[in-house]
């Protein structure tokens, strides 16, 4: 099923997760081959960006064929942003911006003050996601975690923030970030969010399968899921959940050629 992201159409509701580490080029290009409806970079630091050091340079490489594609971007500084926003409009082919406030590694969380920060501070994230909104014309969007712990979960309250902030979507890991990637995706998180904004919500978290897409969408309401760990060794998995949840068909395995 086609939807859009503010003016950037996407063939189908499959969306391939910022991996850190993992979604270069190279991988991008395996799971845009498998059909993938948006590809996502992995995340890029703002400063780096300004800095445009030769990692940077390369993780800013995209390529037309990846289309429509959205570069991630994490870090704590307002001006920051707003100068590397400008940069990745300007000078890469990317279609949209998105904004990680979901990142639960200590460094970028507790000792960088970004990522999964923003979710202790709605306040500054407010005044960051406008900030990017307001200089670049491509769409804004923003990744949020349930909470920061299970004490403060307020992915509700976040994502009514970055909308009324101006962001274009918002997708929602629903586990804290006290969890990192332990326990259960509470599905639930996502589907209070899709309930409580006008924008489309992308769902994330222990979508393994087909049938794991289908459900997510049918149990949350979400206009798309984005896959991660998932289609790690297995980049079939794209092309199995867009047959099942476009055509209703039932994923056969990978042949050994294709293998």
């Amino acid at each position: 099923m086609k939807w859009k992201i503010g003016n950037v159409d996407i063939d189908n509701q499959i969306v391939l997760a910022p991996m850190s580490g993992i979604c270069d080029q190279p991988f991008r290009n395996i799971i845009k081959s498998m059909g993938c409806g948006l590809i996502e970079t992995e995340m890029i630091s703002e400063k780096s960006i300004i800095q445009l050091n030769e990692k940077a340079r390369e993780m800013l490489q995209i390529a037309d064929y990846e289309k429509p594609v959205s570069l991630q971007l994490f870090g704590s500084d307002k001006q920051a942003f707003i100068t590397a926003s400008k940069y990745v409009e300007e000078n890469t082919c990317a279609d949209i911006i998105d904004i990680n406030m979901g990142c639960p590694v200590r460094k970028v969380a507790e000792y960088g003050n970004a990522g999964s920060a923003f979710l202790k501070n709605p306040e500054k994230a407010y005044t960051v996601v406008k900030a990017v909104v307001d200089s670049v014309d491509i769409p804004v969007t923003v990744k949020i975690r349930s909470g920061w712990n299970e004490h403060c979960i307020n992915a509700v309250e976040m994502a009514r923030i970055v909308q009324e902030a101006g962001a274009s979507a918002v997708c929602v890991h629903p586990r804290t970030r006290e969890q990192k990637y332990e326990g259960t995706a509470d599905w639930s998180v996502i589907r209070d969010v899709k309930q409580s904004v006008d924008i489309p919500v992308i769902g994330n978290g222990d979508v393994t399968s087909c049938y794991d897409a289908r459900n997510m969408i049918t149990q949350t309401g979400c206009d798309a899921v984005m896959i991660g760990r998932g289609v790690l060794g297995n980049p079939w998995l794209v092309t199995e959940c867009i047959n099942y949840l476009d055509n209703d068909k039932k994923p056969e395995p990978a042949s050994y050629d294709e293998r």
